[in-house]
């Protein structure tokens, strides 16, 4: 039975990673009026970014962080630039946005996998794993 408090929190961590993600999703849909599918690719962008500045070139994780954030946030600018914004003053609908923000989801993938590889990477905090306990049963 102690496999029970560990699923609840590792769901509990999932739900709210997925919240935050779900919460981009509705700002930008609610600021521009289309559903921007290349917003995930920006956020795997950002984490990648952290893994490559704190595993492979062993800075700060707290500067890894704020720098992954700030290329993200970099990238999605150039985006909009380059992509959105002249569809946009062209007066396109949003089924063309749409198909302009799934061209820019797979170039983004493409762009990932071609440098960090198609492989599940890990992102490990410290030599050693620390152990929470949440519950300790009776």
């Amino acid at each position: 039975m102690d496999i029970v408090p560990q699923l609840i929190a590792n769901s509990i961590i999932a739900g709210a990673i997925y919240m935050m993600v779900a919460l981009g999703f509705n700002l930008i849909y609610g600021t521009v009026k289309f559903f921007d599918i290349g917003y995930g690719a920006l956020t795997t962008v950002g984490g990648y970014v952290v893994f490559l500045l704190y595993k492979k070139l062993g800075l700060d994780l707290s500067l890894s962080i704020a720098l992954g954030v700030l290329f993200a946030g970099f990238i999605g600018y150039l985006v909009n630039a380059l992509v959105y914004k002249k569809l946009r003053d062209r007066k396109a609908s949003s089924m063309v946005l749409l198909v302009a923000s799934l061209g820019v989801l797979t170039v983004l993938q493409a762009i990932v996998a071609m440098i960090f590889s198609s492989q599940f990477q890990t992102l490990s905090i410290g030599g050693a794993s620390k152990v929470y306990e949440i519950w300790e049963p009776l």
